[in-house]
Order: C-alpha cells, then sequence, then structure tokens
C-alpha cells in the first residue's frame, strides 16, 4: 500500500484541527473585539463583533445543548450582552428574563435585562429588574445611576426611554472607570486580578493572557 505523501498527511491534519476550532472560542473572540471597541468609543464598528458573538454564542449553545451540557453562566451572559448591543432586544430579554426568573441576580442580568425590556417598552419589567440593583454589586456609580433612572420613572421626570438613555449612561462611565483603575493598580485599595476569572469584562478591558487551547465546547 502507498503511503501518503507527508505534505499531504500535513493538509488533513491542519484542516482536521481548523474544523475542531471552538465555536465558543471564536464567539469569546469576537466578544473581546467588540468590548475593546466599544470602550474607545467605536460603537459601529463594534456592532458586527457583537453580531458575530452572538451568533457564535447561540451555535455553541445549541452544541452543548444537544450533548446535554449547559452552557457557563459567563458565557450565557456576554451571548445577551452581545444581542442587546446587536440590536437583539427580544433575544437578549428572553435571556436575561429567564435567567432572573430562575434566581439569577448577576450585575448583567440586572442591568442588560432592565435594557432590553426597556427596548420593548416593557416598562413594569425594566422596572422589575433594575430593582434588584443594590450595592452589594460593588457598581457605585451603575448603581447611583439605576436609582436616579427608578426615581426619575417613579416621579414621572424621566420616560423609560430616558431612563434607560440614564442607565446606558452610568453603565459607560462605570465600565471606563474599571477599566482606568484595573490599568493602575495603585489607585485601588486591594488590587486583584482584575482580568481573571470568567468575569473579567467587569472589571478590565480584555482577559488575562491564557496558554492556547483546541477543544473547549
Amino acid at each position: 500500500m502507498k503511503r501518503m505523501p507527508f505534505f499531504l498527511v500535513t493538509l488533513l491534519v491542519v484542516g482536521m484541527l481548523g474544523a475542531c476550532v471552538p465555536t465558543l472560542r471564536v464567539a469569546d473572540g469576537n466578544f473581546q473585539k467588540a468590548r475593546h471597541l466599544r470602550l474607545a468609543g467605536l460603537n459601529e464598528e463594534a456592532a458586527p463583533e457583537y453580531a458575530a458573538a452572538a451568533t457564535a454564542y447561540s451555535k455553541a449553545f445549541a452544541r452543548r445543548s444537544e450533548d446535554g451540557r449547559t452552557p457557563f453562566l459567563s458565557s450565557r451572559l456576554k451571548a445577551g450582552m452581545s444581542m442587546y448591543w446587536t440590536g437583539r432586544f427580544k433575544d437578549a430579554y428572553e435571556l436575561f428574563d429567564g435567567l432572573f426568573e430562575a434566581g439569577g441576580r448577576s450585575l448583567e442580568t440586572i442591568v442588560y435585562g432592565g435594557l432590553s425590556a426597556a427596548e420593548l417598552d416593557r416598562h413594569e419589567d425594566a422596572v422589575r429588574m433594575w430593582s434588584a440593583m443594590d450595592a452589594t454589586h460593588g457598581m457605585f456609580i451603575l448603581h447611583e445611576g439605576i436609582k436616579a433612572a427608578l426615581a426619575g420613572l417613579d416621579e414621572g421626570s424621566m420616560n423609560l426611554r430616558q431612563a434607560a438613555d440614564h442607565v446606558r449612561n452610568a453603565l459607560w462611565k462605570q465600565d471606563k472607570r474599571n477599566v482606568r483603575i484595573s490599568l493602575k493598580p495603585q489607585e485601588q485599595l486591594n488590587p486583584p486580578e482584575n482580568c481573571a476569572g470568567r468575569f473579567w469584562w467587569r472589571y478590565s478591558e480584555s482577559p488575562c493572557p491564557a496558554p492556547p487551547r483546541l477543544l473547549d465546547d
């Protein structure tokens, strides 16, 4: 039997590895690019990256569902945020509402769930989610912004659209502050590894460098 030429074997192996590049890894890469662009104020450039991330997360979740696996919370939150920034408000709301109804009170579920509800003109749902925000989430600027938005809605000095704008502005300020501080550890009382962990985006522009992975979904 003839042996296959070495270069053909190499091409075959490379092709197989390429086909195995995890969809979740692709989604994470798009999400990271999108976040970097948004923090730079380049929202138009960030939109297609968020769209690609949302699509890739959906594919990854479908594969995990077929295998009987549940996606990590961090991945679901990134998917929901990507959907929101892409304008897929209904999909984002359904994802965050599902987490909220299941008892999830993560920062992103509350903030982006409320923002998605606001975009769908679901006043009561926006208030329901934002009302779950408290000081224990450790985001002072965002916490105060949501409190002001809820007060404005209650007093009638803000409509739902204005309240959502107020929350988005607070979110922007909180994100920028957190990233600035992460770059200047001397300004922190107890400087953590801000880029480490599954929820790195809360305190950093990008995750810490990690060893290369071939398969993770």
